[in-house]
Formats: C-alpha cells, structure tokens, sequence
C-alpha cells in the first residue's frame, strides 16, 4: 500500500533565465562604496598589487565581504557567488575570484598591510559617529578565544588549540574599532596598553569626552594613570588580591548600602601597584556560603575607576554594561563565522581576521543609518534571511538592470528604501 502523498511532487531542472537567490547583498557592496570603503581600500592598499592584470585589490577583499555576509563559513563557498550570473550582473564584475585566489590574496597581507585595513574598518566607526551626532563614546575592551587545529596554532589558557583575539567596541553604535589578532598563548593582559594607545589613535579628534570599561585583564596602574592623565574615562574591574581585601573590609560597617537583594555596596580609595595617584574604588559584598580566611565572611567584587560624578549603584551598572561586548562577539563568530579560520598562517588568518571585523562594520553602518528604527537590535542571521538572501530575477529593460522581486515579500518596503537610502548616502 503506497503512502499517501502529503506534498505535491516536482521536478528539478536547470534554467538560464537572471534568478539570483542573493538580491540584498548589492546593499552592501553599494554601502561600502558610499561610505568611501572602496575609495580607502583602493588608496591605503594599493601596494598589495602585484601586478598590472588580473583584480584590483579592493575586489577579492569585497568579495570576501560579501561572502561572510552571504554565511560562507569556507572560502570554498566563493562558488556560490561565482556561478551567480545575475548576482555578477548587479555588481558588475562578470568575473569573481576563486577560493584559491581568496587564499592567495590572504597570504599577501603583511603587517603594514594589516594596519591599513584596521583603519579602513575604523573610518566606518567615525562615518556612523557622524551620522548619529554621537560625541561622547564607550569603548569596551575584551578578548576571545577560537579554536583551530592548524599546525601554527599555540595552545590556549582553555587547554586547546588556537588565537585569541583582542578587540575594541564602540557600546553606542556596536562596531569593532580595533581588532588585534593574537597568538593562542598570549598573555590575557598582554598588549593592554598598547593596545589602548592604538585603538584611541583610531577616534576623530572632535569627540568630547572618551569612556572605557574593561574587566580585570586591564587591572594594571600603567593603563589606568595612562588613561586618568589624558582626560579618559574608566572603570575597571579590580583583581581582588589580598592588600585590597584588607582595604574593602576596612570599610565601616555603617557604610554598607542595600544593592539588591543579596548584596550591599559601598566605596573607597585605593593605590593600584607602583601609581602615583588613589583611584576610587566601588565594591559589592555578599554573605559568603563559609567563612575564607582571607576575605573573612563575605566575598567581594570591585570596580577601580576615575569617574566621580555618577553614583556607586549607577557605575556598577554601566560598568556592566560591558558584558554587551560578549553578545557583538557572538555576532562575530556566530554571524559570520569568524571562528573557523582558513589559513594555516598567522597573518593570512589575521587579514581573514580583519576582513570579519569590516564585514561586521559594514552590516552595523547598515543597521545603525539605513534601516528602520527597530532594526538595529536583529542578528546578521536574521538580516540575512529577510534581506541579503531575497530571492530576485534580474532583467534588463530600458538600458537598466532591474530587480524583480516578488509583491508578496513581507520586508520588500524595507528593501526598497534601504536601497535608496544606500544610494543617497554617496551623494551626502
């Protein structure tokens, strides 16, 4: 007895007619050539190209771009992009470079070329800023690990394989304005003040006031008087040693204010290693399950900081605000798949490294000026199922090419005027 047939059968054939199943990525190509992506990438990396034929260099990087934002997690999925004719059509290049030659390119970038692409990922940062009249930006710091088997791969403080990245958020528009990629064995505390110098060089010079929150992987007196003598805001979380579990609980008992439910706060000063200077301190106790013998019946949490004028409730909740960090890195690995690495070599994985973080920028920019009020808090995965991948046949009528996108899509409104607004900003 045969089953009975629940959905109508069909049959698969191959058909030359302009179908694209990639119609929203030109949203994307067209917002990095508005926002002066493909102008920067063209000046400050010129000298990757080796020779007079073949790409120009801002066309394997864009390429790469849009691939991560397709959900290419495997440069070997560069095919579904070069065997989109129509989807070739729309971004005018009848031709996409290979996997092997994405390879190649990645294997190209040295040091100084690294640099170079950082900023072109943090000239995106000061364009959003700009649009967004923002003047007063956060900058949170953290760092992650990836796992990888790759031969060159140190071992981790987690017992496996891999990198760990270092990188700097930009909490009020939700870019990277600074990656570093790191080898797997790196110190967490490693680089912090370099690196802070590096990622403040980065910021226009007319924001107003600067802010930073890090966790204790910054508790370091060299970063924090770096950050106090030139005007720059901070909070850091505290490593709770033993000459500052004696200062928290000298803190008189009358001090001691209602958090929550669980846990009291209250603050004070200390002197963090060879500083010149006493940093205010506020802290969390709680009842502790057994008595410790050095931190006596309660355990603590504290945040070093130089900001006076906001109250002790108040720092510690913007200081955990931070944790916001974690989420974009989600977005990072989850969203574009930055944790599977394709090269077996410390700079080529650091150019795939960057290209994630302009790829990143580029969604963010788009969320952040383009789409409507509401967007900016969807996923890359959501923005790739109701934008990127729209299903769309492409003709050419009046000279024009002209996407014809089915009346019955639930986002096509969204679709139109984001092309628009895309497209308005070049000329802005």
């Amino acid at each position: 007895m045969s089953l009975p047939k629940v959905f109508p059968r069909f049959q698969i054939v191959s058909s030359p007619s302009g179908v694209t199943a990639f119609g929203g990525l030109p949203l994307i190509a067209h917002l990095a050539e508005s926002l002066g992506v493909i102008d920067a990438i063209k000046q400050r990396l010129r000298f990757l190209k080796r020779r007079e034929r073949g790409y120009q260099v801002w066309q394997p990087l864009l390429r790469l771009v849009l691939l991560l934002v397709a959900g290419g997690d495997s440069l070997d999925d560069i095919e579904l992009l070069r065997s989109d004719r129509s989807l070739k059509r729309l971004l005018g290049q009848p031709h996409l470079p290979a996997a092997t030659t994405l390879g190649q390119f990645l294997h190209r970038f040295s040091r100084r070329a690294l640099a170079q692409l950082s900023q072109i990922s943090a000239h995106l940062v000061t364009r959003v800023l700009l649009r967004r009249h923002i003047r007063a930006v956060t900058l949170d710091f953290d760092a992650t690990l990836i796992e990888s088997h790759k031969k060159e791969a140190q071992p981790t403080y987690e017992k496996f394989r891999g990198y760990d990245p270092l990188l700097c958020f930009v909490a009020e528009t939700g870019q990277v304005l600074r990656g570093l990629f790191r080898p797997g064995n790196a110190s967490p505390s490693g680089n912090a003040l370099s690196f802070l110098r590096g990622s403040l060089k980065l910021l226009p010079p007319w924001l107003s006031r600067v802010s930073i929150r890090s966790d204790s992987a910054w508790y370091n007196h060299a970063v924090l008087d770096y950050c106090h003598g030139r005007g720059i805001r901070f909070a850091v979380t505290a490593v709770l040693t033993d000459a500052l579990a004696e200062t928290l609980q000298a803190i008189p008992e009358k001090e001691w204010q209602r958090f929550d439910q669980q846990t009291e706060i209250a603050e004070t000063f200390y002197v963090v290693g060879d500083s010149v200077r006493a940093y205010r301190v506020v802290a969390l106790r709680r009842a502790a399950k057994q008595t410790d013998i050095v931190f006596g019946a309660y355990t603590y949490h504290a945040v070093i900081t130089n900001i006076e004028d906001k109250e002790p409730a108040v720092l510690i909740r913007w200081h955990r605000k931070r944790a916001n960090a974690e989420n974009m890195i989600k977005e990072l690995k989850l969203g574009l798949d930055l944790d599977k690495l394709p090269c077996g070599e410390l700079l080529a994985n650091a150019a795939y490294f960057e290209a994630n973080i302009l790829a990143y920028n580029l969604v963010q920019a788009l969320k952040q000026i383009v789409l409507p009020v509401g967007w900016e808090c969807h996923t890359i995965k959501t923005l790739r199922v109701r934008l990127f991948t729209i299903g769309t046949t492409v003709v050419r009528h009046a000279r024009q090419l002209v996407l014809r996108v089915s009346a019955e899509h639930p986002y096509l409104q969204v679709f139109l005027a984001s092309q628009q607004r895309v497209l308005a900003l070049a000329g802005s």
